[in-house]
Formats: structure tokens, C-alpha cells, sequence
């Protein structure tokens, strides 16, 4: 499998190697910024006596603004180029970071994550489809799906940095130091993406032919006879994928800390097993999405994840054996993820592609949205690691239904896709 895994990258460019990495850091950096409120959810509901509800919310707004900031990065990427728009990303979420530890009030807090919401909503569509346009048809899955694995590394690194900052300072100053560190790795990716210049061949095929038309024009596109079911169809599946992680993510820290009783330390360890199991997950599916094609690589991930998540949340076991089925789970709820952004690039052309892939996995981040303080309003009722999976079951029984109806598009050429909506549209 590892020569099957990256024996992709031999056939990029320097420049597609140094876009590769471009993304690959930013894309890390991005789950980092993200990941970071969630390590400090406990602390804030002590200090600010916030509810797990008003904490959920916080974490919703988030993702809204994520949603929008998404769906406009994307469409602005069909437009003016998807290099350009990457650059701008990173740094206004990783600016709005380091404002976060400044911030006072939950409102004020809320409002400055919505803001990293916008900058870093739009990060991951418009990467997405750059490395996808540029590798072989053959190797599109193993290579967006390796720039993915680094959102396991960007969990690891704000784990880590939650361990050392909640160990070298008292808890009403170590949360604001957390957040201020996630502006230090904006340099490095700054500087990876100034030497991005060119964009992939079939974008400027595109704007060479005079197809690169106006925004409203994408917009509308989108729902258009020939692509309104596709588009659809994709909305579920992102809903149902990201619905599914996110009730795990967000309130992970506060399961191992109040459901296992964790010290800082311990919930850093188990967080750590679990973004290792993470990056494996990405790899795997990466390369599985390529072996075995799409449709049979979501249905089988979404059948696992169901059962791990059961398997993680409920069954009865000591620390140890709880630390130990974290590599699992990691490894399921991230390996899902590895197939995704080839699949979105694969189904639609590149006139629209960064409008329409950037809205299916915006609506998703949007529905999803709505499972954090659902899962705070249910744990009222049930324990907080039934309300988690519940959701997460749900939403991933989600994901294999819209599979169900949507197309295989193992190895499609770009330019055939292109060809056919040409077709449909005339």
C-alpha cells in the first residue's frame, strides 16, 4: 500500500509539489484554529458559567459564518483563480485566532470565532479543488485525501498546545494563551503560498475559452436542470459526514473530562490516540476511495463508523480500554473523510466546481451546525455520550443514503466532465 499510497507524487511539478504543501499546511492549520475552542469548552463553562447550550451555540455560529465565508471563497475561486483566495483565508482566520484570547464576554467570544468562521469556512473547497485539478485522474482520491490527513495533525497540534498551555499557566489565562499560539503557523503557510502563481491547466483552459462567467451566473448553475439533483444529493452527503464528526469533536473534551473524569493531561493523551488513529484514517481512505471506488468506500466507512461510535461511547471499559479504542475511532471518523473532496471535484465541471462543491460542503458544515447544542439540549435528558450517538449514527446513516443515489466517478477525466455540462447546457 505505501507505494501505492504516494507513488503519485513523483509525477507532479515543482510547482504542483509546492502547491501540495501549500494546501496541505494550510489545511492543518485550519483544523488547529478550529480545534482549539473545543479543548477550552470546559473551562469557559466554569469561568464564564456558560450552559452546555450557550457553549454549543458558540460553536454554531461558528460554522454558520463558516458556511457563508465557504460559499463565497468558493464562488470567488471560480472567478478570479483559487491561489489568490487561499492566500486571503489564512490570513484572516488565523488573525481572528489570536483575537479570540482577548475576548471578554461569550458574546464577544462568539462573535470573533463566527469571524474565523468566514476566513477559514473557505479553506478547505477552494484547496480541495486546486489539488484536484492538478494530479492525474488516477490519483485524485490518494492525493486530496493525503492534503486532508494534515487536519490530523492540526487536531494533534492543538491538543498538544492545550496540554502545554493548561500546564504552565493557571486556567483563566491558559485559554487565551491557546488561542494566541494558533497565529504563529500563519507565517510559515504565508510564505509556502506566496510562490503559488500559477493555477491548475484546467482553469485557465476556462478563462482562455471566455467561459469563466459571472458570479450570479454560478449561482444559478448550480440548481440548474442538468446539476440541481447532483447538488442535492452532495448537500446530504456533507451534511450527514460533517453532522457525524462534529458531535464527536466538539464535545469530546468535555466527555473525557466530566463522563471519565480526566485530568488536563489525560484528556490530552486520549486526544492524542485519537488524532494518530486520525491520520491513519485519512491515509486509508485516501487510498481506498482510488481502490475500491466511491460510492463502495462511503458506504462501508459510514457502516463502521456507526458501529465504532456505538462501540466508543457506550461499551462499559476501564481508562485503558477506552484509550486504546481511541485509535479506532480516529481512525473511522477521519477515514470517511479521505474520499470527499476528490468526489465533490468529480462531480461537477470547472466553470462551477468552486461554487458548487464550496456550497455542498457549506450547507453541510450549516446542518451541522445545528448538532452541537442539540446534543447539549439532549444530554438534559439522556448522558452526554448517548445524545453524541445518536446524532453521529443519525447523521451517518445520512451520509449512506444520499451515496445511494448519487454517481460512481472513479478516475473521470476533468475535461469529460467539462465536456458533458457543455453539452447539457446547450
Amino acid at each position: 500500500m505505501g507505494t501505492e499510497m504516494f507513488g503519485w507524487y513523483k509525477y507532479l511539478t515543482p510547482l504542483q509539489r509546492r502547491t501540495f504543501w501549500a494546501c496541505w499546511g494550510g489545511w492543518g492549520l485550519d483544523a488547529m484554529d478550529f480545534q482549539l475552542y473545543f479543548f477550552v469548552i470546559p473551562t469557559l463553562i466554569g469561568l464564564w458559567h456558560m450552559s452546555a447550550v450557550e457553549a454549543g451555540f458558540i460553536a454554531t455560529g461558528t460554522l454558520l459564518a463558516a458556511s457563508l465565508g465557504g460559499w463565497i471563497a468558493g464562488i470567488l475561486g471560480d472567478r478570479f483563480g483559487r491561489a489568490r483566495v487561499l492566500m486571503f483565508t489564512v490570513i484572516w482566520y488565523a488573525g481572528f485566532t489570536f483575537l479570540c484570547g482577548f475576548a471578554q464576554t461569550p458574546l464577544q467570544l462568539g462573535i470573533l470565532r463566527a469571524l474565523v468562521g468566514l476566513g477559514f469556512g473557505g479553506e478547505w473547497a477552494v484547496g480541495a479543488i486546486m489539488i484536484g485539478e492538478i494530479v492525474r485522474p488516477q490519483d485524485r482520491g490518494r492525493a486530496v485525501g493525503c492534503v486532508q490527513s494534515a487536519y490530523g495533525f492540526g487536531w494533534a497540534a492543538a491538543a498538544l498546545s492545550f496540554g502545554i498551555s493548561f500546564s504552565l499557566f493557571e486556567p483563566a489565562m491558559a485559554w487565551r494563551v491557546l488561542f494566541w499560539v494558533g497565529l504563529i503557523p500563519v507565517f510559515v503557510v504565508i510564505i509556502m503560498r506566496s510562490a503559488l502563481r500559477q493555477e491548475s491547466a484546467h482553469f485557465e483552459r476556462v478563462v482562455h475559452e471566455g467561459s469563466n462567467e459571472g458570479l450570479w451566473w454560478r449561482v444559478i448553475a448550480i440548481f440548474s436542470k442538468g446539476h440541481a439533483a447532483r447538488t442535492l444529493l452532495a448537500c446530504l452527503m456533507c451534511v450527514g459526514l460533517q453532522g457525524g464528526l462534529l458531535g464527536l469533536l466538539v464535545w469530546l473534551p468535555t466527555f473525557l473530562k466530566n463522563s471519565r473524569g480526566l485530568s488536563v493531561v489525560g484528556t490530552t493523551n486520549f486526544s492524542l490516540v485519537i488524532t494518530v488513529g486520525s491520520i491513519f484514517g485519512f491515509l486509508a481512505g485516501a487510498w481506498l476511495v482510488d481502490a475500491i471506488g466511491r460510492r463502495k468506500n462511503f458506504m462501508a466507512w459510514a457502516i463502521i463508523c456507526c458501529v465504532t461510535m456505538v462501540i466508543y461511547l457506550l461499551l462499559p471499559v476501564n481508562d485503558l480500554g477506552a484509550m486504546l479504542l481511541g485509535l479506532p475511532l480516529g481512525f473511522v471518523v477521519s477515514g470517511i473523510y479521505g474520499g470527499i473532496g476528490a468526489y465533490l471535484t468529480e462531480l461537477f465541471p470547472t466553470q462551477i466546481r468552486g461554487t458548487a462543491q464550496s456550497f455542498a460542503y457549506n450547507v453541510g458544515r450549516t446542518g451541522s451546525a445545528l448538532v452541537p447544542p442539540a446534543i447539549g439540549a439532549l444530554s438534559s435528558v439522556i448522558t452526554l455520550p448517548e445524545a453524541i450517538a445518536v446524532f453521529s449514527v443519525s447523521c451517518y446513516l445520512l451520509v449512506l443514503v444520499a451515496v445511494l443515489f448519487l454517481p460512481e466517478t472513479k478516475g473521470v477525466d476533468l475535461a469529460v466532465v467539462d465536456e458533458r455540462a457543455h453539452f447539457a447546457k446547450s
